[in-house]
C-alpha cells in the first residue's frame, strides 16, 4: 500500500480517501500504516470511513499524526436499547468517547 501511496503523491496528490468501511480493523496493520505514512509520506492528508467499536484514543492518536483529519464514523442510532437490540457492540457512551477524543 505504501508503494501506491508513493506512487499516488508523486502525481501531485496531497488528500486520500480510504473507501474501506472499517478502517482500522485490523489494529496492528493501522499502526503499522499510519507508521509508515508518517515516515515515508510526510504531509500526506488522508480521510477514512471507521466504526466507533475500533476507535480510541491511541489509535485515533497515531492516525492524526499520520495525516488523517476526517473519520467518518457509523453510528446508526443514539438510542442505548437499539443499540443492544441491533447488538452493535459498543454503547452510547463508547460513541460520546470516541466523538470526544476524535474532536482533540
Amino acid at each position: 500500500m505504501i508503494d501506491e501511496l508513493r506512487y499516488i503523491r508523486s502525481l501531485g496528490i496531497r488528500d486520500v480517501f480510504f473507501v474501506d468501511q472499517s478502517f482500522g480493523s485490523n489494529p496492528e496493520r493501522n499502526f503499522e500504516l499510519c507508521q509508515a505514512i508518517r515516515t515515508e509520506l510526510p504531509g500526506l492528508r488522508w480521510i477514512c470511513f471507521s466504526r466507533v467499536d475500533l476507535m480510541d484514543g491511541k489509535t485515533l492518536d497515531n492516525m492524526k499524526k499520520a495525516g488523517c483529519h476526517t473519520i467518518i464514523l457509523g453510528v446508526e442510532t443514539a438510542n442505548e436499547q437499539m443499540l443492544v437490540q441491533y447488538r452493535k457492540g459498543y454503547t452510547l457512551d463508547q460513541i460520546r468517547a470516541v466523538f470526544a477524543e476524535a474532536g482533540n
